[in-house]
């Protein structure tokens, strides 16, 4: 540091001293000098050093793994293309840095949540080159990812894998335990952020794993949004449409969030109800509604009050008068549009390595159906340009009735039905729109 400030002061003393040039242009060089001396931070030397003197149980503390891993993965990397094309560049500068740098200050920078100054400071190496030694370990880690986080494919592997769930359980035939878990992040830029709160209120991406009998990850998928549900999450991963050819006899196990599957079971739902009872909510069909349900339940448990009974026989009167107005639209020979909106989709489906959470998009799909020649008709659109309010709701139907009328032009009458979804019912966004479509189009019976 001293020889540098000697070289330095020489220089100036230099321009100062010579006559032959101008005070103007000694005045822009000895700006431009001022501007170029560079400052050495004071960072943490022979940090390696005490990371050596650390125990186990310190070492784990710190980088959050055992040393035995750590060594493992340390000698992988040593011999790894990503280090031996680093370790073989001579652009002359610094020596190049070893591979226990790499590694550690990899973990350290992952497993405490530093920043990259923190880290930089502490293992003696600049920030930029600490951004390029966590894209390097990043990469080597992508590539050895596929021959160890692997889902078993032959026989003898998922027997084996089977073999130790059973001695650990005595549970037959599993290969493995799914489920997901949230990373809280903060909500991408430009994205709305209700999409990504799951039910803690808490933006995250959901992480789905797949783990054997030791603990080993076997699968492993990120990216959806946290307010989608596990069993959808499922759906969107690469091993969804794979797991019922893959599995064969065996299966995963899985909580409450999955449907049963031949290839995934989950748990006996007891509510403590009657055999009886349980029979009732097994075979119960997806024409019933939850307040039937609920007093067909009650009725061997306790006897119901009057006003109770007094609200069922209304409601039993409202579902038969709602099926004779059903029965009705239908045998009156006009057209009938259901219009419902579809799961939101994420997109594109491509993998994290690729293509980060923050580019992908939710799609929502507005479906239609008319009921007279059983065409299905879609409004599609991002939440780039919209979301799911009645606004939006309304401008997709709207864009589908005027779809239904150009093919249909001899349509002067229509029936519309919904579910009781707010946006989508009768509200004043949605009757704007139909009004709209009666003025633009007189021949329209209002």
């Amino acid at each position: 540091m001293a020889s540098n400030n000697s070289v330095f002061l020489t220089i100036v003393n230099d321009l100062l001293e010579d006559s032959s040039s101008s005070s103007s242009e000694n005045e822009e060089e000895m700006e431009i000098i001022l501007k170029s001396k560079r400052f050495k931070t004071d960072k943490i030397a022979n940090y390696l050093d005490v990371i050596n003197c650390y125990s186990d149980d310190q070492f784990k503390k710190h980088f959050r793994l055992n040393k035995n891993t750590y060594e493992l993965l340390l000698n992988i990397f040593k011999n790894s293309v990503q280090y031996s094309t680093y370790s073989k560049e001579d652009h002359g500068g610094s020596a190049r840095l070893g591979a226990d740098v790499h590694i550690l200050s990899f973990l350290w920078f992952a497993s405490n949540k530093s920043v990259l100054r923190d880290v930089s400071e502490r293992f003696n190496i600049g920030e930029s080159t600490l951004q390029r030694i966590i894209d390097r370990v990043i990469e080597f880690l992508l590539e050895i990812a596929k021959t160890i986080i692997k889902f078993p494919n032959t026989e003898e592997e998922m027997s084996k894998s089977a073999e130790n769930f059973y001695k650990l359980s005595g549970f037959p035939d599993v290969i493995g335990c799914i489920d997901g878990t949230a990373i809280p992040i903060r909500t991408p830029k430009h994205k709305i952020k209700s999409i990504y709160c799951n039910r803690h209120d808490m933006p995250s991406i959901t992480s789905q794993g797949i783990c054997d009998a030791k603990l080993k990850f076997i699968d492993a998928f990120t990216g959806p949004p946290g307010k989608i549900h596990d069993s959808r999450v499922l759906k969107l991963s690469f091993i969804g449409n794979k797991l019922p050819g893959i599995c064969g006899k065996y299966h995963l196990l899985g909580d409450g969030a999955y449907a049963i599957r031949e290839y995934l079971i989950t748990p006996y739902r007891d509510f403590g109800l009657s055999a009886s009872q349980q029979i009732l909510i097994e075979s119960w069909q997806l024409q019933g509604c939850n307040f039937c349900a609920e007093i067909e339940l009650k009725k061997e448990k306790m006897d119901m009050i009057k006003e109770t009974i007094k609200n069922y026989q209304i409601h039993l009167e409202e579902k038969a008068a709602m099926r004779q107005i059903k029965k009705k639209n239908k045998d009156s020979g006009k057209p009938i549009i259901c219009f419902d909106l579809e799961n939101v989709l994420s997109c594109p489906k491509a993998e994290i390595k690729n293509v980060s959470y923050r580019s992908k998009l939710n799609v929502y799909n507005m479906t239609a159906h008319l009921t007279e020649n059983n065409s299905v008709y879609c409004a599609i659109c991002t939440e780039a340009y919209h979301g799911r309010g009645g606004n939006d709701i309304a401008s997709a139907v709207y864009k589908i009735i005027c779809s239904v009328l150009k093919d249909h032009p001899e349509y002067e009458k229509f029936i519309m039905w919904s579910d009781s979804c707010v946006p989508q019912h009768r509200n004043s966004m949605m009757s704007f729109a139909i009004a709209h479509v009666i003025q633009i189009r007189p021949v329209m019976d209002s």
